[in-house]
C-alpha cells in the first residue's frame, strides 16, 4: 500500500516547526498556493493538507477557498499561534472552506514575539 503524503502549502513557519518533530515515515510534499490544481491534488491524493493560519505569502482563508473550489474533501490542518477566540476563527475558516474537514491547532512555537528596542 502506497503511503499518502502530507501536503504542506505556503508555510515556512510550519515547515520550520515540523523540521524538528515530524516522524520520518510521513512523506511531505511542499507546494505554493499557486501550484494547487485539481489534477495535482488528485495525483497526490494527500492524507492531509497543512497550512499556517497566516504566512508571509498567503493566508489559510484564501487556501481553503481554493481547496473547496477544487472539490477537495480531505482533512485540513491549520496551524496558528495561540488565539484568544478560537471558536470565532473556526467559524470563519469553515465558511471559507465549506465541506472541508478542518482542524485548528494552536502552537506556542508559532507565536510572534514583539521586538523590544534596547
Amino acid at each position: 500500500m502506497r503511503r499518502r503524503a502530507v501536503l504542506l502549502v505556503d508555510s515556512g513557519p510550519v515547515e520550520r516547526l515540523l523540521a524538528h518533530g515530524r516522524p520520518r515515515r510521513l512523506p511531505l510534499v511542499r507546494l505554493s498556493g499557486l501550484e494547487i490544481t485539481a489534477p495535482r491534488l488528485q495525483a497526490l491524493d494527500p492524507s492531509c493538507v497543512m497550512m499556517a493560519l497566516f504566512d508571509s505569502r498567503t493566508d489559510a482563508f484564501d487556501l481553503l477557498e481554493c481547496l473547496a473550489d477544487l472539490h477537495y474533501r480531505g482533512r485540513v490542518l491549520v496551524l496558528s499561534p495561540p488565539l484568544p477566540r478560537t471558536g470565532m476563527v473556526m467559524r470563519e475558516l469553515a465558511a471559507a472552506g465549506p465541506g472541508l474537514r478542518l482542524r485548528l491547532v494552536q502552537c506556542k512555537e508559532l507565536a510572534v514575539t514583539p521586538h523590544r528596542p534596547h
